[in-house]
């Protein structure tokens, strides 16, 4: 069988099912997950481990979650055995390949005009229009950064690094002159605190600072009688 999953998603469920065997008082069925661990991870919610490519649980379903946004194939095999006191019989196997769809993120708004003075919130949306921060699977932080050649954000900084927010406010310093602003945002994430950041993709934009130029030529008559 074949599924996709996109990078930034909660994940995709796999489930085995044993056909045409029904469990007798005391016995359970034991299932040991395996993945190629290219792209992600497994995860019951349940176990804990330190190695993240191969499960063995007694829950028949798990959740693989990628972890790089990046195109590929992730191929997930489970073996399934039969347990009753200290024995522990074969019953099957199966597999399963998991395609991962890269995730785009955006700017919003994205090339935008402001004029020289005004402020202007940014921030970073997933691509089907989610805050990527009101997630209860990762952790995001976002790190901003612009050249600073006609404005600041918050109108003092090149760079912002905000934990679990996903808007910073760029302010427009330049009151007589055009110009052209490049923004930047890189995206990490983390499914735990204990967990270090992982880089998951840097987006940008430019922001449109509009004056008029004859604003600096500007004169004053003074009528005298």
């Amino acid at each position: 069988e074949q599924a996709s999953v996109t990078f930034g998603d909660e994940g995709i469920t796999l489930t085995a099912t044993v056909d045409d065997m029904e469990l007798a008082t005391g016995q359970s069925f034991e299932y040991v997950w395996t993945s190629t661990g290219q792209f992600g991870f497994l995860n019951d919610d349940a176990t804990d481990r330190s190695d993240r490519n191969t499960l063995t649980t007694s829950r028949n379903s798990i959740v693989y979650s990628a972890e790089d946004n990046e195109e590929g194939e992730e191929e997930i095999s489970v073996e399934v055995f039969l347990g009753e006191g200290q024995s522990r019989i074969r019953v099957n196997d199966a597999a399963s390949k998991i395609q991962i769809i890269p995730s785009d993120f955006v700017i919003r708004p994205a090339n935008a005009t402001i004029k020289g003075g005004a402020s202007l919130v940014l921030f970073v949306e997933d691509e089907d229009g989610n805050n990527i921060t009101q997630n209860s699977r990762y952790e995001y932080a976002v790190v901003w950064e612009t050249p600073g050649a006609y404005g600041l954000f918050n109108g003092t900084q090149r760079i912002v690094s905000d934990l679990g927010k996903n808007s910073v406010v760029y302010q427009s310093l330049e009151l007589e002159d055009k110009g052209e602003e490049t923004i930047s945002a890189t995206i990490y994430r983390r499914e735990s605190a204990t967990e270090s950041f992982r880089f998951v993709n840097t987006i940008g934009t430019t922001v449109f600072i509009e004056n008029d130029p004859m604003s600096k030529y500007s004169m004053s008559i003074l009528l005298m009688s």
